[in-house]
């Protein structure tokens, strides 16, 4: 099936997404963007349209960097659990 396009709007301007995700997922994603945009652009009125951009995937990228090394811990902690529980079971 090829990619749909889905359009959605970020700080008022028109963008025509093509992707294979579900449209409601990409719509869900733009709102995101747009909101954390406009949080910005409450903060700081005379912060520029691409320097907000920035400054979002910025945000986000340190966000789900974030949320890799704490499901990295986890998945440390589980992997440890599973192993003594092997051991456990090898006795």
């Amino acid at each position: 099936m090829p990619p749909k396009s889905v359009e959605v709007t970020i700080m008022g301007q028109p963008y025509s997404v093509k992707g294979d995700a579900d449209e409601e997922y990409i719509r869900r994603l733009a709102g995101l963007v747009d909101g954390r945009m406009r949080e910005l652009f409450k903060k700081n009125p005379s912060m520029t349209p691409i320097k907000a951009a920035i400054m979002t995937a910025l945000n986000l990228a340190d966000q789900l960097t974030q949320c890799e090394k704490s499901c990295d811990q986890v998945n440390k902690v589980l992997r440890d659990k599973v192993e003594a529980l092997s051991n456990l079971l090898e006795v």
